[in-house]
């Protein structure tokens, strides 16, 4: 590669760079314009003391997982930069402003690489990190439903109706309990191995396997982070909504909300309503019977699993068990 050559694709490096930042501003600005044009300012009394402190406790709440990030690397082998990885992992963070959230992925994956951080490892953190806070946000809200079951109203208010009344709570901690299952070793890391298989062929070796200590360590950091965020959740409702924990405290609005309900239930009273009739209610249950059973799409899996014995079956496995489970649940 020539001098020239060089030169260019150091200017194009650095071009694209910049586009990058400024896209990221664009991004983080639309979405700051399009909640601020949302809300109804004229009855928002803003306290900045609130919204510092808001600040204040959802930059530390970030770094928890940013810890357990450069602990992930750590335990596949790598040694990343304590510093670097801050960096990437904050400056990574607005990237989740542009849709499709595989930005975030690209950025802190390609700014903590290194001579001593493969790049395999360093997507595989990030992957591992988000999978791990879901799961421990998911493990605490779990404990505080037990603690006061009444914070699971607004869940067990989503589950069909046909769920009988008492299976509903059950299904709620069931579903919570399963969004921890993605980062479990024993699931992780053969899905791991076959996800990262095609990448590895200029690697010298492969990655080790992630512990059952490092999951542990990823939920207690997740907890954290979760409990500082909330925090910060709070301080920020506190700076912007005028009654952030219900209308008790003030009565003509109050009054006023009752009035727009009863309004509400009495036009939606007056809406006309529509049965089917028996005939075409027939024919569809009809077509459904034609449909072929559940069993025999499992049966066909199985024999499919059988005939070509695949590589890496856990992998394939893990998520429709889930898939299984969610739909059984709901």
């Amino acid at each position: 590669m020539g001098m020239h050559e060089r030169a260019t694709r150091r200017w194009l490096l650095r071009f694209g760079k910049w586009l990058l930042v400024l896209v990221i501003l664009a991004a983080v600005g639309r979405a700051f314009y399009r909640a601020l044009d949302d809300l109804d300012q004229s009855r928002v009394s803003w306290a900045p003391g609130w919204l510092v402190l808001a600040g204040a406790l959802y930059l530390p709440g970030m770094a928890f997982p940013c810890l357990f990030w450069w602990r992930v690397m750590r335990a596949l082998g790598q040694r990343p930069g304590l510093l670097a990885t801050v960096r990437a992992y904050y400056i990574g963070h607005l990237a989740k402003y542009i849709p499709g959230k595989a930005m975030t992925l690209i950025i802190r994956t390609a700014m903590v690489r290194g001579p001593k951080v493969r790049l395999s490892a360093a997507g595989l953190g990030v992957v591992y990190e988000a999978l791990t806070t879901m799961g421990a946000g998911a493990l605490l809200a779990v404990a505080l439903i037990l603690v006061r079951p009444a914070l699971a109203d607004p869940l067990v208010e989503l589950v069909p109706d046909f769920v009988p009344e008492a299976a509903k709570f059950a299904g709620v901690l069931v579903l919570l309990l399963a969004a921890g299952l993605p980062a479990l070793p024993w699931l992780f890391n053969p899905a791991a191995r076959g996800l990262l298989a095609p990448f590895r062929r200029g690697e010298a070796a492969a990655l080790p396997a992630l512990r059952t200590r490092t999951l542990a360590a990823g939920w207690l950091l997740g907890a954290g982070s979760w409990l500082v965020l909330g925090g910060s959740l709070w301080a920020a409702l506190r700076a912007v909504a005028p009654y952030p924990f219900g209308l008790e405290e003030y009565p003509d609005d109050q009054r006023r909300f009752q009035e727009v309900t009863e309004t509400i239930d009495r036009l939606s009273a007056g809406l006309p309503t529509y049965e089917p009739p028996d005939a075409a209610r027939r024919a569809f249950n009809l077509l459904s019977r034609a449909y072929p059973r559940a069993f025999l799409w499992l049966g066909l899996g199985l024999l499919g699993l059988l005939v070509r014995r695949p590589r890496h079956v856990v992998a394939a496995a893990a998520p429709a068990v889930a898939g299984l489970l969610v739909i059984g649940f709901t």
